[in-house]
């Protein structure tokens, strides 16, 4: 269900797997570049963890989910690297957007279960006086909650994000729908170009 981000720089790397063997015409890796042990876990070839070397990475980071073994790509999840470097990823085993800085280490998550009904603010309330779910009207009191309105930003199945400098996309198959969330940020600061 998890897997990791491996990030190379354009000299490349290399995946050393157990059951793997160079070709005698393959290029050798450089000398310098660090190797890392791993493990990894491959159901329907050896359905046990396998020893890997990972060698010439800049960084790795666990935590993308849903990766699937099976043999076609329709469960598979979509991330997307923002125009400052930053990875944008789904979580699905915990219903949240990751976010890496350009060294691996993760800035923020977002997110939360929630159903179609969950929509933040926009969200269904309860009708006092039928005791059913039904859409906000102008005169509902102010203080009227809505029990689906946290998280704000809810998903039962992530399966993309997409990000501008802007905005976040992310795509939730089992609540069919798409999610825009507007990027702010806790601090911002500007200068002048010269």
């Amino acid at each position: 269900m998890y897997g990791s981000f491996v990030k190379f720089s354009p000299k490349g790397g290399s995946f050393n797997f157990e059951f793997y063997r160079p070709r005698a015409d393959e290029p050798k890796p450089d000398p310098a570049w660090k190797t890392i042990e791993a493990a990894s876990w491959i159901g329907q070839i050896h359905d046990h963890f396998s020893p890997n070397r990972v060698t010439g990475a800049l960084w790795m980071h666990m935590g993308i989910s849903q990766v699937s073994l099976h043999y076609c790509n329709c469960e598979n999840t979509r991330f997307d690297v923002d125009p400052f470097g930053r990875t944008w990823y789904p979580d699905l085993g915990r219903y949240r957007v990751g976010v890496l800085d350009t060294n691996g280490n993760l800035i923020t998550t977002f997110g939360g279960y929630g159903n179609a009904e969950s929509r933040g603010p926009d969200s269904p309330v309860i009708d006092p006086r039928t005791g059913k779910a039904r859409p906000r009207t102008a005169d509902d009191p102010k203080d009227l909650k809505s029990p689906f309105g946290e998280p704000e930003i809810a998903f039962s199945y992530l399966i993309g994000v997409g990000a501008t400098d802007r905005y976040a996309y992310m795509g939730d198959s089992l609540n069919r729908r798409l999610l825009r969330a507007k990027l702010v940020y806790a601090a911002e600061e500007t200068c002048d170009v010269k």
